[in-house]
């Protein structure tokens, strides 16, 4: 069995609708945000300057109104079946 890390850079979507099934064409109309896996969803709005340091006041309660959206993470990576 080969296994490959798929730890690193992802793109993450979100979102207010939800959506059985996506795929890029769907997502193309909403703004992607870096992500890193594996990272928590908090950890990388800070990251990326969505919301003040976490853990400074009432920052954390900032981060409430992005759990009750839908994420969708998205990634590339290449797949090569075993042999045999």
């Amino acid at each position: 069995m080969n296994a490959k890390s798929l730890n690193g850079e992802w793109r993450l979507y979100i979102t207010d609708k939800a959506m059985s099934a996506t795929s890029e064409t769907e997502l193309s109309d909403i703004t992607a945000i870096s992500a890193l896996i594996p990272e928590s969803l908090e950890a990388t709005l800070e990251r990326v300057g969505i919301i003040d340091e976490l853990y400074m006041g009432k920052n954390i309660l900032k981060a409430q109104e992005y759990e009750r959206k839908h994420l969708y993470y998205s990634c590339v990576f290449e797949y090569t079946p075993d042999e045999g």
